[in-house]
């Protein structure tokens, strides 16, 4: 199943939230870019009242030494 095929099964679901996996190595680098590419699906599907946040165990970012993202057990929508 294709990642717009799951964002219409979800919009046509009861729920009002989902999260999804990518199992592939995901280059940190690349995280922006999907999280953009993401918002452009939902955009061009009229889905404009959900948000994403994408959680890259790959990611560099840190609060005082601690990388919550790291704890990622994949690359999460």
């Amino acid at each position: 199943m294709s990642f717009c095929q799951l964002i219409d099964e979800f919009h046509l679901s009861e729920y009002e939230s989902a999260l999804f996996f990518i199992k592939d190595d995901v280059p940190a680098e690349q995280t922006e870019k999907f999280q953009i590419f993401v918002n452009r699906v939902l955009k061009k599907k009229g889905l404009k009242q959900y948000k994403n946040i994408c959680f890259n165990p790959n990611d560099k970012v840190s609060v005082d030494g601690y990388n919550p993202r790291s704890k990622a057990p994949f690359f999460m929508i």
